[in-house]
């Protein structure tokens, strides 16, 4: 491979990175601006009320999301900047993107069950089938996160990108 190659591919590799630092820098910004323009309800309709279940749930979809994400950003900024990247770190990397999602979907997927179960007025055989489901759900979740996760067979980006 001749010097210019090599210096082609690392421009690429940097703006690939730059790039994903933007995004990260980005979604970060969507969740911390929501949060703030939605305090005030936030206030009112959550913390100010008794404790249950809706409201941890709440508590747990606003705040690891956020935590999470910026976690992430310091990972993006500090440890995970410089490529080239190996195969192992990019593997940790997004599998723990996929959990982190997995969590935050499956806390949804709570809330919708709940509001219809709150919908079929609190009917035993509605609450079953929704406890039956989200199990369901979840198992199959969980097995094909770490099933395709395994990565044997995935390749990746030396920036971490999913190739």
């Amino acid at each position: 491979m001749s010097l210019d190659g090599y210096y082609e591919g690392l421009e690429q590799d940097l703006a690939a990175v730059r790039e994903r630092n933007y995004l990260t820098v980005g979604a970060l910004a969507v969740l911390v601006a929501q949060s703030l323009f939605s305090f005030d309800d936030e206030y009112r309709l959550i913390w100010k009320k008794p404790i249950s279940l809706i409201k941890w749930i709440h508590i747990f979809l606003r705040y690891f999301a956020l935590t999470f994400q910026s976690g992430n950003l310091y990972m993006m900024l500090d440890r995970l900047s410089i490529p080239p990247l190996s195969h192992d770190t990019c593997r940790t990397w997004v599998l723990s993107m996929s959990i982190a999602s997995l969590l935050v979907i499956s806390a949804i997927d709570v809330v919708l069950m709940l509001r219809v179960y709150a919908l079929y007025m609190k009917s035993t055989l509605i609450g079953v089938m929704m406890i039956i489901l989200f199990v369901i759900g979840v198992g199959v979740d969980m097995v094909l996160t770490l099933e395709l996760h395994t990565m044997y067979t995935t390749k990746f980006h030396t920036t971490i990108f999913a190739i």
